[in-house]
């Protein structure tokens, strides 16, 4: 809230300061993450802003507002290929959406110039277990069997008839 209202005021700094705070425990905290790149964009921080919002994006796959500024963020970057990538990600959620259909179509013509990226990588995990010394008196589980592990998605952010929400 603090970093929020700071950056309503107009004190970018300090709205970053206190947003990095919020978003530092983990990567888990994707909307901490997106406020944090929207106050370092505010700030002509755009590479650092699309890191914040990277991480967002990566935390809540399902956070298009987050996505969509990550692709804003790479396009100022010139980071055309990897703009259009994620634009395709939203578009195949939302094919009528306005706002991304105008940024792909302003992106098309930039990509003959735009230079191959290395692909981005996940970030390390936000938290790990602390290691345990085995206790002998407790029973060992097994380990899980090994193959696909099936994706279960959850539509928490939908209208009644499916349509993601904002």
């Amino acid at each position: 809230a603090r970093g929020r209202t700071s950056l309503a005021m107009g004190r970018v700094e300090e709205a970053v300061a206190a947003l990095k705070k919020a978003a530092a425990p983990s990567s888990a905290a994707p909307l901490a993450s997106y406020w944090l790149g929207t106050a370092l964009e505010e700030g002509g921080r755009h590479e650092e802003a699309a890191a914040a919002f990277d991480r967002a994006a990566r935390a809540d796959s399902y956070f298009t507002a987050a996505r969509f500024r990550l692709a804003r963020s790479l396009a100022r970057l010139g980071r055309v290929r990897e703009a259009l990538e994620e634009l395709a990600k939203l578009l195949s959620n939302d094919p009528a959406h306005e706002d991304y259909k105008r940024l792909e179509a302003a992106l098309r013509p930039r990509l003959k110039d735009s230079p191959r990226q290395a692909p981005r990588t996940a970030p390390p995990p936000a938290w790990t277990p602390p290691a345990r010394a085995a206790d002998p008196a407790l029973p060992v589980a097994p380990l899980p069997p090994t193959g696909r592990v099936p994706v279960l998605r959850i539509g928490v952010g939908t209208t009644g008839m499916g349509k993601a929400l904002d």
